[in-house]
């Protein structure tokens, strides 16, 4: 087990008179690859946001011993109306070290150009992000959140929007990245990251970090987590289960 990165803990969050988590307690160690699922309006969100800083805790602890944190949302939170060239976005992932007003030298630029060759958009380089089609963006996005090189990655439904082919390029990039930053990821395709992440941590108002990628059915009931059923076999798969007030296999948030 490395450093320990972040501590949650009793930890209650929500927005006005909503709450939308409660007493969730979760350790990021430093070689962690945790799994996020759960249920739409479950809580995923809100946990993102309680680690990156954007949501402050209604009652309990967040302990961090990590400053540089790299952060990957949802490609539809992204204004592409705003003008700004792809280069820029990736050195806006050093802003934190930089300040916001400080010119980038050339040192700073080879490295987000360097970000955006691995991830095969380097030709991109001077287009406004208002042109990219939601895959493109999605890998500047990835750059952005990389550039700084952090101890912590953090990803929310990073496959949304990318092809087959960078899918897998993706995760595999994810694995090799976990030998030297935590990641936490929010994804969908569970069936996928079985076989990629450590540990699996179940939001659906509370958490339960189910300290393993191989996860049963009843175990998910038994956290209160109605989501697809994560399987282990020669290929990986998920069987969808039928569960309270859906009728039918439900995907998660």
């Amino acid at each position: 087990m490395g450093q320990r990165l972040f501590a949650l803990t009793d930890v209650w969050a929500g927005y006005g008179d909503r709450l939308v988590l409660r007493g969730v307690s979760l350790d990021i160690n430093a070689d962690d690859f945790i799994g996020i699922v759960g249920p739409n309006g479950g809580g995923k969100t809100t946990l993102l946001r309680l680690l990156i800083g954007e949501l402050k805790p209604l009652a309990g602890r967040v302990d961090r011993s990590c400053l540089n944190v790299g952060y990957l949302p949802q490609v539809q939170q992204i204004d592409r109306a705003f003008p700004i060239t792809v280069l820029d976005v990736v050195l806006s992932g050093l802003m934190g070290r930089q300040g916001l007003w400080r010119r980038y030298g050339k040192v700073q630029r080879e490295a987000a150009m360097e970000c955006l060759r691995q991830a095969g958009v380097e030709a991109l380089h001077g287009r406004s992000v208002g042109e990219l089609s939601g895959g493109q963006l999605q890998r500047v996005l990835l750059c952005r959140a990389l550039v700084s090189q952090p101890e912590l990655l953090i990803l929310d439904e990073p496959n949304t929007y990318v092809d087959n082919k960078f899918e897998g390029e993706l995760y595999e990039l994810l694995r090799q990245l976990n030998q030297r930053m935590a990641i936490v990821m929010v994804s969908h395709d569970l069936g996928t990251i079985a076989s990629y992440v450590k540990s699996i941590a179940c939001v659906n108002g509370t958490l339960h970090h189910h300290r393993s990628s191989h996860i049963t059915a009843a175990q998910l009931r038994s956290y209160g987590c109605p989501i697809q059923l994560i399987a282990h076999g020669e290929v990986p798969h998920t069987v969808l289960q039928h569960h309270g007030g859906c009728g039918k296999g439900c995907a998660n948030d």
